[in-house]
């Protein structure tokens, strides 16, 4: 028991680091902003112009992230159901039995070659193995660290000094996070890319916007046009249509036109506030 106690030690130090609320929020965050700086920069606008709070980086990070963790975590109990099964053989067996020697031999040979597949694989599944490279090589690196005390507790030799195990554990520990981050980046950065790309095809999808304004406000953006509206009708002189909703965040409008392209395009950003009123459509109505 011992022996197994002493094997998942570094996998539990691990669940524990990733179920530390703070790690958590960092992460959110962390995959937040990168996602919506690329997202950004492939529609030609700086990130910082949309002024996104940390909340707003959280909310919008759970799902694809949550989906990230539940594939480490499937990952994980694998691996513990895996050092179940060989510590009942090593027990039942010993450590000479053929099928737990070439299962250790598999094992090390699989923590090479599983990052080294990714990285070959990446002209076939650009995308997936972008995101995944990191996390093999974390698998690589920990199911290293498994076999050297696996076959330490089957050849009887001493464990590590208690300050030298702590090193080891620590070190283990931060080059997983730093995987760990650095595929959270990557799939950001994936997810940055489809949004922005998505947001282009559908266009002419997007609900339309009729901004209504007192004061004129200068749009000029292909494909918008500006309407001047009676002053005995209404409280507002100007109505500017042809717009489509890009973002809405921090109490601000962010627009472009219905000839927008992220080569050639204005963006257009309107505080919300009492000065002009905002209308967005969902339907193809005719504006009078």
């Amino acid at each position: 028991m011992a022996e197994v106690t002493d094997r998942n030690a570094l996998l539990r130090a691990l669940a524990g680091a990733l179920a530390n609320v703070a790690v958590l929020t960092a992460l959110l965050v962390y995959f937040g902003w990168v996602r919506i700086a690329e997202q950004s920069r492939h529609l030609g606008v700086d990130e910082s112009l949309f002024r996104v709070s940390t909340r707003e980086y959280l909310l919008r990070s759970v799902r694809p992230v949550l989906i990230l963790l539940i594939s480490i975590a499937v990952a994980a109990l694998v691996w513990v159901a895996l050092d179940q099964w060989l510590a009942r053989r090593i027990a039942a067996r010993g450590s000479g039995d053929p099928v737990v020697r070439w299962s250790v031999r598999g094992l090390g040979a699989f923590a090479v070659l599983l990052p080294l597949l990714t990285w070959l694989l990446r002209r076939v599944w650009p995308a997936t193995t972008y995101v995944a490279f990191p996390l093999t090589v974390a698998a690589g690196l920990l199911l290293v660290l498994y076999l050297l005390r696996l076959r330490q507790s089957m050849a009887g030799d001493a464990a590590l000094p208690a300050t030298r195990d702590v090193v080891v554990r620590a070190c283990a520990a931060l080059l997983t996070a730093i995987c760990l981050f650095s595929a959270a980046a990557n799939y950001a950065t994936v997810e940055g890319r489809r949004l922005a790309q998505g947001f282009v095809a559908d266009l002419a999808s997007q609900p339309q916007v009729v901004v209504y304004s007192a004061a004129h406000l200068h749009i000029d953006a292909p494909g918008a046009t500006e309407e001047e509206l009676p002053p005995e009708q209404s409280a507002y002189l100007y109505r500017y249509v042809g717009l489509r909703l890009l973002e809405y965040t921090n109490d601000t409008f962010f627009l472009v036109s219905e000839e927008w392209t992220p080569q050639y395009g204005v963006v257009v950003v309107l505080p919300d506030d009492e000065t002009r009123r905002v209308e967005l459509v969902r339907d193809r109505r005719e504006t009078r």
